[in-house]
């Protein structure tokens, strides 16, 4: 699972519940998925800002963007970077590219296949990956979680994972993932906001003007 700077909002949605699909061992790590799981399950929505670098090996400089996530369960979410738009709402998801200067229109069937999706990692990846160590750690003033991951599989194309966990309420502060190339991907997350009042058209995206639509429902 090696993630590019173009799979960046498909990815998004995931980075919160990472903990909730990993296979974790028994002992201490079965308590604290119970608390994951019992944290995140009580919020209707979930909003933070994010920063993700991508540091690709004997690169010069790491390239790094910004942006904000909102997470409502049932394929609700909605991610937006500088260069990019997703929105789903569990019916239609739309993918505007500000590069491309145009929006994608697929039904949730067919364009979530392409996507790392909450459900996705919830019922079909949960055997994936196996917690090699859990540790103390502090991240940003937070004390943490460092739970260290490895690949089940011997072809993924995945080295290792770390997640930073919040031991205050439980959320994802922070997620590293480096690939068979030594690259490696890193999410920061801050500015939680939980069950904030949302309006009723978070979850659908009105194309701007001028903008090419490509519908392929």
């Amino acid at each position: 699972m090696t993630f590019s700077k173009s799979a960046i909002g498909s990815i998004l949605p995931i980075i919160l519940i990472l903990c909730l699909a990993i296979d974790l061992s028994a002992g201490d790590s079965d308590d604290l998925l119970k608390n994951i799981q019992k944290s995140f399950e009580g919020y209707q929505n979930i909003q933070a800002d994010y920063e993700v670098e991508y540091i690709v090996y004997e690169a010069v400089e790491p390239y790094t963007e910004q942006g904000r996530l909102i997470w409502a369960g049932d394929n609700h979410f909605r991610t937006e970077t500088p260069d990019q738009t997703i929105v789903c709402d569990g019916v239609t998801l739309w993918m505007y590219s500000v590069t491309n200067n145009q929006v994608i229109i697929r039904s949730v069937t067919d364009g979530l296949n392409d996507l790392i999706t909450p459900q996705k990692l919830l019922y079909e990846y949960p055997t994936h990956y196996d917690v090699q160590n859990i540790a103390d750690d502090v991240l940003m003033g937070k004390s943490c979680f460092l739970l260290t991951l490895k690949p089940v599989s011997d072809t993924d194309p995945t080295k290792y994972l770390r997640v930073w966990v919040d031991k205050t309420n439980y959320m994802t502060r922070k997620f590293m993932v480096e690939d068979l190339a030594d690259n490696q991907t890193i999410f920061k997350l801050k500015n939680f906001q939980f069950d904030a009042e949302l309006s009723s058209d978070i979850f659908t995206y009105s194309t701007p003007e001028g903008v090419e639509i490509i519908d392929i429902r």
